[in-house]
């Protein structure tokens, strides 16, 4: 594929594509590169060092071929997991590609241009870049605390409550409208009175939703952390290692009871 402007414009193998994903995922657990807060200055110059060594002849520079693809492959990943979250869209595993109605695609590209080109074309490393950005997702502006999901959740409630009582008072007080009776008023209320129940419940499950979500990710980054500082471990290992860790719960109790020493 192509990509970039002008001089910064070169094809892209599929060897070098997946050198870079694999030195980014390398650069990602060591944290002299990377942090809870995300990357560090300089992190590019590193996966530059790493990747002469994987594709020697490719000539990839941090600035401007490796910072030119690294931002494609996160605008081409977000494009795929808005459409992957959107009703229409579907996923094929084997051949990693979205799965659709051409006139659906179409249609979406309109309004999604980072979409365009995805139509018919596998994208291998979607997972990956999703464990890559995982931990970015978490510390970005998206990231929500507990104090911020109640705060947020009432909110929302009070202005529907504040919405719904405005309504109630002038349905009453406008001139020309027959006031209404004590028990239609109570069976009004009582009526109010359940819609903001519900609607508070689901405030609950949306601000909470994201908060665990948040949480999951902060704990992801932990168990990468504590891996990383066992010997013997390669990246790819303590990828696959935190994914099994994190996708049964028992099995991560028991790793963080376990000593430095049992760990090994």
């Amino acid at each position: 594929m192509n990509t970039g402007r002008g001089q910064n414009k070169r094809n892209w193998s599929d060897e070098e594509d997946r050198a870079l994903v694999e030195t980014l995922q390398e650069v990602a657990i060591d944290i002299n590169w990377k942090s809870e807060k995300g990357w560090r200055d300089g992190y590019l110059v590193r996966v530059e060092e790493l990747m002469a060594m994987k594709v020697p002849m490719a000539g990839l520079k941090a600035n401007p071929h490796i910072e030119s693809r690294w931002k494609y492959l996160k605008r081409k990943y977000h494009a795929i997991a808005d459409m992957r979250a959107s009703s229409g869209f579907g996923w094929d595993e084997n051949t990693k590609k979205i799965q659709c109605d051409k006139s659906v695609y179409d249609e979406w590209c309109e309004s999604h241009k980072d979409a365009r080109g995805m139509w018919g074309v596998s994208f291998p490393h979607f997972h990956a870049l999703a464990e890559l950005m995982g931990n970015d997702r978490a510390t970005g502006s998206n990231a929500e605390n507990f104090a911020e999901a109640i705060e947020n959740m009432g909110n929302e409630t009070n202005d529907s409550m504040f919405s719904a009582s405005t309504e109630e008072a002038d349905s009453v007080s406008k001139p020309g409208k027959r006031k209404r009776s004590k028990d239609s008023t109570e069976k009004n209320l009582i009526s109010m009175f359940d819609d903001e129940l519900g609607s508070f419940m689901e405030n609950i499950d949306k601000h909470l939703g994201k908060l665990v979500a948040s949480e999951s990710d902060d704990m992801a980054a932990k168990v990468m952390e504590a891996l990383r500082q066992m010997e013997g471990l390669s990246g790819g290992q303590v990828l696959l290692a935190a994914e099994i860790l994190m996708a049964e719960p028992p099995k991560l109790k028991v790793f963080y009871h376990a000593d430095a020493e049992l760990r090994k």
